[in-house]
């Protein structure tokens, strides 16, 4: 089961706001929790499982899709589904099981964001 906890906060001053059963609940409720800070967010998170997508991982990638470093770490709730833009390379947050998964991943992100941004 996945469940959709609305954030607000940055950093040691984040906290969840809400907790939903659809994203569209946790995202129609996001106007509630902001504050000046603008860092309210929408996660998603399986319920009683650890890894809930697999690892996460850090991908960075050029503008054209091609992989430029990627690592896995621990889970950090602070990452969110927006892309970070660094001089025409972008760094995702993805979960999956394998750094192949998390490169695929991340070029669909990349691939919508384009879509929905340029």
């Amino acid at each position: 089961m996945r469940i959709y906890i609305v954030t607000g906060g940055a950093y040691n001053d984040c906290e969840v706001c809400a907790a939903f059963s659809t994203r569209e609940a946790a995202e129609a409720f996001l106007p509630v929790c902001a504050d000046d800070s603008e860092d309210e967010q929408v996660l998603e998170v399986l319920v009683d499982n650890p890894f809930p997508l697999g690892f996460q991982w850090k991908v960075w990638l050029h503008a054209d899709g091609t992989p430029w470093c990627v690592s896995r770490g621990p889970y950090s709730p602070h990452h969110g589904d927006e892309p970070q833009d660094h001089e025409g390379n972008f760094l995702f947050y993805v979960f999956a099981e394998t750094e192949e998964e998390a490169v695929k991943a991340a070029n669909e992100k990349r691939l919508t964001w384009f879509k929905e941004n340029l």
